[in-house]
Parts: C-alpha cells; sequence; structure tokens
C-alpha cells in the first residue's frame, strides 16, 4: 500500500533534495512527478547530485498524469529551457529509451561541477510508456523498493519500504511484465549498492540484496512458466540465459534446492577456459556448460533445507 509522507522526511535523508529537484521545476510545475530508483539511490548516498551523476549511472525518471502535459514537456526540453543544464546536443522527438517507452536526453550542468570539477551530467528520461497519477502510476510497478515518488510537496512511498531497504530484500509485487527476469537480475546485481555503500556504514557489512521469500516463488514461477512453454514468451528485450545464469549463482535468488530443475535446460552455452596441457602450458579452449549443474557446484556449500 501507498503511504503519504511530508516532503521534509525526504530532506532529513537527502539534506540537499530540493536544490537538486529545483533545477526540474519547470517539469514539476507542468504536472510531473519523479518515481523509481533515484529517489532510491539518493537516499542511499544521502546527496541528490551523487544520485543525479551518469558516472554513477545517474538517472532520472518524471511520469506525468496527461498526454498534453507530455508533449509540452518534451518540446520544453528540446528548446534547452532547463534552467541549470545546456540545451541537449540532440532533440528528442520520438521514444528513444531502452525498451522505448521513454523520451531520454543527455544533459549537462556547468552550475554543478562533481567532486573532481568537471560538469554534472545526468540522463533525463520522460516517461511515456506509463501515465496517470502517482498512485496508479506506482501501482504498476514491479518491484516494491521503486515505489517512492516525490512532487516536491509530498513523498509517497511504499508502506514497509523502509523496512525492505533495512533488511537488504527486494520484493516483486507484479509479475506480468516482460522484463522481470532483467529487473531483478539488475537489483540484485547492482554493483551501485552492493559496493558501493556510504561510508558511515561498517566495512565488513554485507551489502548483498536478497528476495524475500514469496518473491522467490514468483521469480521461480515466472522463469520456469516460460522456460518449459513450447514457445517460450520471454519478450524481445531479455537475454533470458544471461539473466538465468547471473540468478543461479546468486545466493538469495532461486534457492538451491530448486536449481535442479534447470538441468538440461540452460546447457551447451559456450565458455573461454583454459585447461593445462603438460607442465605450466596452457591452451584456451572452448568447453560447454551446463549452467544448472555449474551452479549447483557453485553453491555447493549453502545449507540444503531438509524440508
Amino acid at each position: 500500500m501507498i503511504v503519504q509522507k511530508d516532503f521534509s522526511w525526504l530532506e532529513e535523508k537527502v539534506p540537499n533534495i530540493e536544490k537538486g529537484l529545483s533545477a526540474f521545476g519547470p517539469l514539476f510545475a507542468m504536472g510531473g512527478f519523479v518515481a523509481g530508483g533515484f529517489l532510491r539511490r539518493a537516499i542511499f548516498y544521502g546527496d541528490v547530485f551523487e544520485a543525479l551523476n551518469v558516472k554513477r549511472r545517474g538517472d532520472i525518471d518524471f511520469f506525468f498524469p496527461k498526454s498534453t502535459d507530455l508533449r509540452h514537456t518534451i518540446d520544453f526540453i528540446n528548446e534547452g529551457s532547463l534552467p541549470f543544464f545546456a540545451k541537449p546536443w540532440h532533440k528528442t522527438d520520438t521514444p528513444n529509451s531502452w525498451g522505448k517507452f521513454a523520451y531520454e536526453w543527455s544533459l549537462r550542468s556547468s552550475r554543478w561541477p562533481t567532486k573532481n570539477g568537471s560538469p554534472l551530467g545526468t540522463r533525463l528520461q520522460v516517461i511515456s510508456g506509463v501515465r496517470g497519477n502517482v498512485f496508479e502510476v506506482m501501482k504498476r510497478f514491479d518491484l516494491a523498493n521503486c515505489k517512492i515518488a516525490t512532487d516536491l510537496r509530498n513523498v509517497y512511498i511504499e508502506e514497509d519500504w523502509e523496512k525492505l531497504e533495512a533488511d537488504r530484500e527486494i520484493r516483486i509485487d507484479s509479475d506480468r511484465g516482460d522484463l522481470l527476469l532483467a529487473r531483478v537480475s539488475k537489483y540484485l546485481n547492482d554493483q551501485l549498492y552492493v559496493m558501493s555503500a556510504p561510508m558511515k556504514v561498517p566495512k565488513d557489512a554485507s551489502f548483498d540484496y536478497v528476495l524475500t521469500e514469496e518473491s522467490k516463488d514468483v521469480l521461480f514461477n515466472w522463469i520456469t512458466k516460460r522456460l518449459f512453454a513450447k514457445e517460450p514468451q520471454w519478450g524481445s528485450l531479455v537475454h533470458p540465459a544471461k539473466h538465468i545464469r547471473e540468478l543461479l549463482l546468486k545466493p538469495g535468488a532461486i534457492r538451491y534446492k530448486d536449481i535442479s530443475l534447470f538441468v538440461g535446460r540452460l546447457g551447451n552455452y559456450k565458455d573461454s577456459g583454459s585447461y593445462a596441457q603438460g607442465s605450466l602450458a596452457e591452451t584456451p579452449v572452448k568447453v560447454s556448460k551446463d549452467w544448472a549443474i555449474h551452479a549447483l557446484d557453485e553453491r555447493r556449500n549453502e545449507q540444503i533445507p531438509t524440508s
């Protein structure tokens, strides 16, 4: 369930959030709101500019209730009217993001240099594939951890969002999208969170995220439904073998006891390897690998449930 908080809640966690978002003031004035991973990153860093920085894979997604607001916004950005940012070097007149669900621009601002003095670069996306008010939009999000938004007046957030993040858990709320596999793989393997923890976090702490137990069932059913179908429907943007391999090897994604069901289904993927021939000579060769067996071997030290 989405709950509403005062904007001060966000300011306590990210003291410069209003300063950073003020550059996008015209987009808010046109009825837009920010939702998704940007705010999650900003809270993680405690710094809005770190979350915007494209060198840290920073981007910011704006959503709009109506198509007329969307069109006005696109024209406004194309004309170079956003304060603090240079005019985009190209106009975006059709959705050009990965998946073609958003209009995307690369922006630079000398007003806010990065820590090394270079202009701040960020990626701005205006989402065209999903429209509605903040509650309608976030209802369609697949992961609970993405369900955080602001319109500069209030913050709208999944009611147990803070607990999920504190426990470093990812929860799947919807399995209807074709991109679920890629999205879960990204969130569980995102080195931003695994390796770039704030200094205030103990260095010996574990930063890996895991799926909630219920979400493991949802993901497993999502994969097997497609993997065992006569004509699997993965969606044109998903590379299933790559993402399944990643998740098989990731503790906290697919249960050890469930991996055996993938044996023989993800085999014969070529992998570069080298085998000793003679004393010290090594010759690279191509080998076939069943990724389920490989994952069972890699994770063999995990405790296997007895029930």
